[in-house]
């Protein structure tokens, strides 16, 4: 009836560590995203699928930037999955991870460490923070339009009077 509590099973971790496990979200076909403690104290993330079999459904761990831990936060109806992880020299990054690619690192804005926060539903486009090389925490966004181009000369400026135009309208000043 779609009521029971499912345990979800078949993770690398398999002693101490198997309580704590954590599920953070789930897409519109069912697949649990989650992050775990390994046996040997490694922070992981897992995508686990539901089949409708237990003994043939399995977690799947993302794997890692090439440090000690990684954070899924969300995914998206494709199966995108993003988070922050620790890369292999030391610094928090940003990643997106699928089933055919596999888990990559977004990098940072200039800074020393970027977050994802979260995915579109059809998982086209990502937001998240970044520091840049400043040191202030700025958003991101990847997938969507390019913000860093400028529009023509002057189509700010007749924006502008436009907005303000439509604006003392409204107030009946014209």
């Amino acid at each position: 009836d779609g009521t029971a509590i499912t345990y979800l099973e078949y993770l690398e971790a398999n002693r101490v560590s198997r309580q704590q496990l954590v599920a953070v979200d789930i897409n519109e076909a069912g697949v649990v995203v989650g992050n775990y403690i390994t046996d040997d104290g490694l922070a992981r993330s897992f995508v686990w699928v539901p089949v409708g079999i237990p003994d043939q459904e399995q977690g799947l761990d993302i794997g890692s930037l090439g440090g000690p831990w990684i954070k899924a936060v969300d995914i998206a109806d494709n199966g995108s999955v993003v988070g922050t992880g620790q890369s292999s020299i030391g610094l928090s990054e940003a990643f997106v991870w699928n089933p055919v690619s596999g888990i990559h690192g977004l990098g940072t804005l200039g800074g020393f460490s970027s977050q994802s926060i979260a995915l579109s539903d059809d998982g086209s486009k990502l937001i998240g923070n970044s520091q840049t090389a400043s040191g202030h925490v700025h958003a991101f966004m990847v997938g969507g339009p390019d913000r860093n181009i400028r529009p023509p000369k002057g189509s700010l400026a007749l924006a502008a009077s436009d907005t303000a135009g439509k604006a003392a309208e409204r107030r009946g000043l014209v």
